[in-house]
């Protein structure tokens, strides 16, 4: 008993290996959180910001929950770190006809295996609060040198979210500028930040 509260208090502060707790994972997602209202209007929002878009990159789409977001037209390439929802998340792409192809890294730290300027766009939604804070600038740059234009879906503010030794708090306003990039499109809902970010 004593020792399961200490195991709860200290993990917050332990090192996080991306690697290892994806890959251990039966299931990328917490129910809470995902209700049909909240995933419904995830879906419209991307949906909304695909419009067109042909060729498009997600990155660690899990098992598929925001893929009715997406065209039967476009071809979508997905990129995960675990293969562990493969299964799950093809299945999905089947029940809704669409044609993705999933791409699994060989390491947590390679670069994406993609040519400048890939994609017409590409979707994070709900993976960037899951990037540590010496690795969060490098994803989003490394998105934006494969598509023109990334969608992101992230848990926002530090009010609602406790802390979790695999879910941080990112300032995505300095990080775009950071990275010399605008924010369009942002929405403040429900514990949840919705943007677009794209170079000027």
């Amino acid at each position: 008993m004593q020792q399961n509260i200490l195991r709860r208090i200290l993990a917050p502060f332990s090192r996080y290996d991306e690697w290892e707790h994806w890959n251990s994972r039966s299931d990328p997602n917490a129910p809470k959180g995902w209700d049909g209202a909240t995933l419904s209007y995830d879906v419209n929002y991307l949906r909304e910001r695909l419009q067109g878009c042909d060729e498009i990159l997600e990155l660690g789409p899990g098992v598929g929950r925001t893929l009715a977001a997406h065209s039967p037209q476009s071809r979508i390439t997905c990129y995960d770190i675990t293969g562990n929802y493969r299964t799950q998340l093809l299945t999905r792409a089947r029940e809704l006809d669409l044609d993705v192809r999933l791409d699994v890294a060989r390491s947590p730290d390679e670069p994406l295996p993609y040519e400048d300027g890939s994609f017409a766009a590409a979707v994070a939604s709900q993976v960037f609060q899951h990037q540590r804070p010496e690795r969060i600038e490098r994803v989003m740059s490394e998105l934006i040198r494969a598509a023109g234009e990334i969608i992101v879906i992230a848990s926002y503010g530090r009010s609602k979210h406790k802390r979790s030794a695999h879910a941080f708090h990112h300032d995505y306003p300095e990080l775009c500028a950071r990275i010399s990039c605008e924010m369009n499109h942002v929405r403040v809902r429900e514990g949840r930040i919705y943007f677009v970010y794209r170079r000027p």
